[in-house]
């Protein structure tokens, strides 16, 4: 078959297109692929730098979350202290802090968002606290003391959980 008269032939289209590419592919240079490398390292490694520093900020903010849920708890678990005092014949217990059931609930609240072991730990620690709470209203001093040692317990469980969570967590990003 003839080609069409104006068109060239498309073997011979193929033949000039290859001679074309193999022209300019055998002269890749070593200096050309190590600019090529370069340009792509530097942008891995901008990736990389970022997605670092976005987990390492992560985990921050959850960390001080978990220490202000236990700063809260403790500070809960003092007032009940001093009440045990002020009921024992000491001197009166301060007032607690109005702020200090928002911020408990925000930490708890912030601490649950890092991960489903995380909320459960947080979980447990405001169903201790809670029964703590609870257990202040007991009748025997034994039975008040018995449910600050458990929320004490509970304490350092979630303290427990909450930072193996996070030594694990780096490993899942």
């Amino acid at each position: 078959m003839s080609p069409t008269p104006g068109r060239p032939d498309s073997s011979y289209t193929g033949v000039l297109l290859g001679r074309h590419l193999g022209r300019y592919s055998s002269r890749v240079s070593e200096n050309e692929v190590l600019a090529i490398l370069a340009v792509g390292g530097t942008l891995a490694g901008v990736w990389l730098g970022y997605w670092l520093q976005q987990a390492a900020e992560s985990r921050r903010e959850i960390r001080e979350a978990c220490a202000q849920a236990i700063a809260t708890a403790l500070e809960t678990a003092a007032q009940f202290e001093l009440i045990e005092v002020e009921i024992s014949g000491g001197a009166p217990a301060p007032p607690l802090r109005p702020e200090v059931a928002r911020e408990w609930f925000l930490a708890l609240s912030r601490v649950g968002l890092a991960s489903p072991k995380s909320a459960a730990a947080a979980a447990r620690l405001s169903t201790a606290i809670g029964n703590a709470t609870a257990g202040q209203t007991a009748s025997t001093a034994a039975e008040r003391k018995a449910a600050r040692v458990s929320a004490m317990g509970a304490i350092e469980a979630f303290q427990t959980d909450v930072s193996r969570e996070l030594g694990r967590r780096w490993l899942r990003r």
